[in-house]
């Protein structure tokens, strides 16, 4: 499954959650790869504690030096054998956890050249790994326009696809989620210009919440009740936006609740963060965890079908 993470807005965490949501789907046993498209400053083998040194190859053996025709294959590191992090250390039955980044200049235009080579990168993902998150960063990019082209190529048509859309709770970011889905020159009418199928496309999008706060939670309780009230008579305003925009709970994989640990350092939230050191909070780990197992079970439909 070639799962393709993306946000209409920056500093919503795109990266850090698709790190997290490879991380908990290899703990599962599921072989797992992150594509961070992250140009010029990708940020996965930073949230992996990937060792200095192999960072430094990424500039020669990175996906943009593959994707410009400069390496004939780009690097795959291994995150088990090559993260600097202690507790990462893979535990029994865990799949792989393979990274591919970028390093340099920004991709601005796309010729044929590029899709071939990218539609070639993600057919080999398809055959080598069970998921592969593909982080395509935020706004609008040349990068979405590639990956959609991309999978419009007919050997990849079969290939099973999933577009998450990573967005914030309010009234602003629903807006804007929106219309960079299904505005004039969003998602969805940028796919159909590349020869994707409409019905079939919007039928593999779904979102994610990032930093919701959960009100059936300890936050209620630190709440007034005037405060509490006003939050959940927004809440249900905010239900009703998403809603009436096609992005609302029956399109929502699910939520991620405010982390402190994640505004102070881009990491991995593990099993020791939280139980060990107590740094992190259990309804982050647990929300992790429930997003991995959603599209493990959505992988098992599509091989159903």
């Amino acid at each position: 499954m070639l799962v393709f993470c993306l946000s209409a807005q920056g500093g919503v965490g795109t990266t850090v959650t698709a790190a997290n949501l490879a991380y908990h789907s290899s703990l599962t046993g599921v072989s797992t790869c992150l594509v961070d498209l992250g140009f010029p400053s990708p940020a996965a083998d930073l949230v992996f504690d990937i060792e200095p040194g192999l960072r430094h190859r990424l500039r020669d053996r990175g996906l943009n030096a593959y994707l410009y025709g400069r390496a004939a294959e780009p690097l795959g590191i291994d995150v088990w054998a090559n993260t600097e992090r202690r507790s990462l250390d893979r535990l029994l039955g865990a799949g792989a956890m393979v990274l591919y980044s970028s390093a340099g200049e920004a991709l601005i235009q796309i010729t044929d050249s590029e899709v071939s080579r990218f539609a070639d990168f993600l057919f080999r993902l398809e055959e080598t790994f069970d998921v592969s998150f593909v982080d395509l960063g935020p706004g609008r990019s040349a990068l979405i326009e590639l990956a959609l082209l991309s999978v419009a190529v007919p050997y990849l048509r079969s290939a099973r696809t999933r577009w998450l859309v990573f967005h914030r709770w309010s009234r602003y970011e629903v807006l804007s989620t929106a219309q960079y889905v299904f505005g004039d020159h969003g998602l969805v009418r940028t796919g159909i210009a590349c020869g994707l199928d409409s019905a079939e496309l919007e039928a593999s999008l779904e979102y994610v919440r990032v930093a919701a706060a959960d009100l059936d939670a300890g936050i209620a309780a630190s709440l007034r009740p005037a405060q509490l009230a006003w939050q959940l008579e927004m809440d249900r305003d905010l239900e009703r936006l998403a809603s009436l925009h096609r992005i609302g709970r029956d399109v929502r994989l699910g939520s991620i609740p405010q982390e402190p640990v994640l505004l102070r350092r881009e990491q991995l939230i593990t099993s020791r963060d939280v139980y060990a050191i107590g740094v992190a909070n259990q309804q982050t780990l647990y929300a992790y965890r429930h997003l991995a197992s959603m599209l493990r079970f959505a992988r098992f439909r599509d091989e159903e079908r």
